[in-house]
């Protein structure tokens, strides 16, 4: 269940637009009114800004460096990276949409209440693709890590190793698919109050019930992505050092290859952790859903449904923001190619030619900086000058 947008067909309304009515009953979990406000005001003007923009622009950076890379990098792995980039961008933008009327609200709310409600509907249909392929795909990456160590040999000519971009796109048109009754089952509408015409959303009466069950559906697919993903975190590391240890056992030293496996292996599990744990508070939306659907947009306990829905949206939000991080920064060769590009651009640099040769060179630069640390090392414990 991912209804990321307001309303503003119910009796009254709080700063933030969302309808709230003093009549309601309070959830066990239901904050006092002006907290929520201060706290949906943070949330939704302050904090989503900051972190779509910022993630926007370090994505954009780490999309450049991906895209530039593949023809030299024909690991699938890094096709699924740039697809999840891609795909968490689209995210980002979506809540820099949706926070936009919240930011101008206090100073034009019928400017803010149309972008709301016009935007609202299509980019929360958006948000609900991106958010199930997003999902989906790192489902795809961690089962595409868990393969290749159980299954090194099969895995080249798996499905997922041999045709990335056909399972990346499937996903996509699937999702597109499944998130299409949000579409036909609301629409805009306008209200008058006095001499104001206000626009809102709501369901369409002839398909409520048809949504409910799709509602249902819809969420219990959303709780599986976390649950699998937990899963797969516990499986990898046992899978990994299982691997590891048989290698061993017939090999003195590690090789180049064991490096890579560990290190694609890490970044595959700290992709996982933190979409579980950044997953918390839609979770626990999704199961207070199923103790009481009162839960909702346009249930009783309205305020606390907003409360969780916007935490969550946040924090995926965040998710979505750190990809540069764990997918740039953390490989060597990546932060070697952001080095060389910015030595060439910045510091003229007159070492290559163009970006080919930087992407081209990279790894050879790497191995160059280990056998420089390696022969330093020696060097040291021997006592000689290098």
């Amino acid at each position: 269940m991912n209804e990321s947008f307001v309303w503003t067909n119910m009796p009254t309304e709080n700063a933030t637009g969302i309808p709230m009515s003093s009549s309601l009953p309070k959830s066990p979990f239901a904050l006092h009114q002006d907290v929520f406000n201060l706290y949906a005001i943070i949330v939704n003007a302050i904090c989503t800004p900051i972190v779509a923009i910022f993630g926007l622009c370090l994505n954009g950076v780490g999309i450049f460096v991906l895209w530039n890379d593949l023809k030299f990098n024909k690991q699938s792995i890094y096709r699924y990276m740039l697809a999840l980039m891609v795909f968490d961008n689209i995210y980002l933008i979506v809540g820099l949409i949706l926070c936009t009327g919240a930011i101008i609200k206090p100073f034009d709310y019928d400017l803010a209440n149309i972008i709301l409600m016009h935007g609202s509907y299509l980019t929360g249909y958006l948000d609900m693709v991106i958010y199930h392929a997003s999902s989906a795909i790192l489902v795809v990456m961690a089962s595409e890590r868990f393969k290749a160590l159980v299954w090194p040999l099969a895995f080249k000519q798996s499905c997922l190793a041999r045709y990335p971009w056909t399972i990346i796109s499937s996903i996509f048109v699937l999702c597109i698919i499944f998130s299409s009754p949000f579409l036909i089952s609301y629409d805009v509408i306008t209200i008058q109050r006095g001499n104001t015409t206000i626009f809102g959303v709501r369901r369409k009466e002839e398909l409520v019930e048809f949504y409910d069950q799709y509602s249902l559906i819809e969420t219990l697919v959303s709780g599986v992505y976390p649950i699998v993903m937990v899963f797969l975190n516990f499986a990898i590391p046992i899978a990994y050092c299982r691997v590891m240890n048989k290698r061993r056992a017939l090999q003195s030293c590690n090789s180049k290859q064991d490096s890579q496996q560990l290190k694609v292996t890490i970044m595959v599990i700290l992709i996982a952790m933190l979409y579980v744990l950044l997953s918390i508070p839609k979770l626990m939306l999704q199961t207070l859903f199923f103790m009481d659907n009162q839960y909702n947009f346009d249930g009783a306990y309205v305020q606390t449904f907003y409360f969780f829905t916007f935490t969550g949206d946040l924090f995926a939000r965040i998710n979505s923001a750190n990809d540069f991080f764990i997918y740039v920064l953390v490989s060597r060769r990546y932060r070697n190619i952001l080095y060389r590009i910015v030595m060439k651009y910045v510091a003229c640099s007159k070492k290559y030619k163009n970006l080919n040769d930087i992407f081209r060179n990279a790894n050879s630069d790497v191995i160059e900086t280990e056998k420089q640390k390696s022969m330093t090392q020696i060097s040291v414990v021997d006592g000689s000058e290098k």
